[in-house]
């Protein structure tokens, strides 16, 4: 019972961790001496899945809370305090960026040629947000928004697995955290009201986020581990280019959000604002950096 207790305390700090962007997962997962185990749990979860549930259904239960206080928190410091929170995210992003440095450091050296994936990848998260709107509630939905949904469900928990990498912060460079955390918050609120009305449209978006985020957990997650192996020094060139070029897409997004707010921030905003950025990059460095010692 002890066991369980403590297991589903860190399940709820590696679910705030994955929610928060710029703070991944995996480096909680790792600080909190579980990374291993819960990673061969999910790769043994279609196999042996009653064994593997009995192993991490404490884990699981507390990812599902923690994220779930996660979106009631940072929905709610969005609204009223958009300034401060969107520049805790960058540092958070800041704090992340020497941690995945020296990791592609590490795998062999800096190379000429690693810069073509670096600067693609940085192309893509800065155009992304100029050519891509979406919108803070679907009216409709199409088949294109259940198959971005279900891509950017792989994308995200598959960055999610690697230690050092967020796969919030992946959501968010590609334009569609935001989007994401409205519906989860729109879902969580009505289903508190007891009020399941016009709630369908958000089912089926937040649904086909999680297919895809399983699929991804689950078989992605592999694919990457055997990448990792083969092109270490490629993958963190590609990543170091979104997560440099993502403070851009995070500030386009938050802009475009909660315009009026921040056109109308008083001076005191700003200067809380700052103090939060290095606060985030704070954070984010020092369990990378313990992450890195384990």
């Amino acid at each position: 019972m002890k066991n369980s207790i403590l297991d589903f305390l860190k399940g709820i700090c590696i679910g705030i961790a994955n929610i928060i962007p710029g703070f991944s997962g995996g480096t909680m997962a790792v600080i909190l001496n579980i990374y291993e185990r819960f990673i061969n749990g999910l790769s043994n979860l279609f196999s042996h899945p009653l064994k593997t549930l009995k192993d991490i259904w404490a884990i699981l239960i507390g990812i599902v809370v923690g994220v779930v206080i996660s979106i009631v928190a940072i929905t709610k410091l969005l609204s009223l305090f958009p300034i401060p929170t969107v520049l805790f995210f960058v540092g958070l992003i800041i704090g992340s960026i020497p941690n995945l440095s020296f990791e592609y450091k590490h795998h062999g050296g800096i190379k000429i040629v690693d810069l073509i994936p670096f600067i693609v990848s940085f192309a893509i998260i800065i155009i992304l947000p100029l050519i891509n709107s979406t919108p803070s509630i679907v009216s409709d939905v199409d088949f294109l928004i259940i198959l971005i949904m279900f891509l950017m469900g792989i994308i995200c928990s598959a960055a999610m697995i690697i230690p050092g990498v967020s796969g919030s912060l992946v959501l968010m460079a590609f334009g569609y955290y935001l989007f994401i955390l409205e519906e989860l918050g729109f879902l969580l609120d009505h289903f508190i009201a007891f009020d399941f009305s016009n709630i369908s449209n958000s089912i089926i978006i937040i649904a086909s986020f999680g297919i895809g985020a399983i699929i991804g957990l689950v078989f992605v997650s592999k694919l990457l581990s055997m990448l990792f192996k083969k092109y270490p020094r490629i993958i963190y060139a590609i990543i170091l280019g979104l997560l440099i070029a993502s403070p851009f897409a995070i500030i386009y997004s938050v802009v475009g959000e909660y315009n009026s707010q921040i056109i109308d921030a008083s001076p005191i905003s700003y200067i809380v604002g700052v103090i939060m950025l290095a606060l985030g990059a704070l954070v984010a460095f020092l369990p990378n950096k313990l992450s890195n010692k384990k």
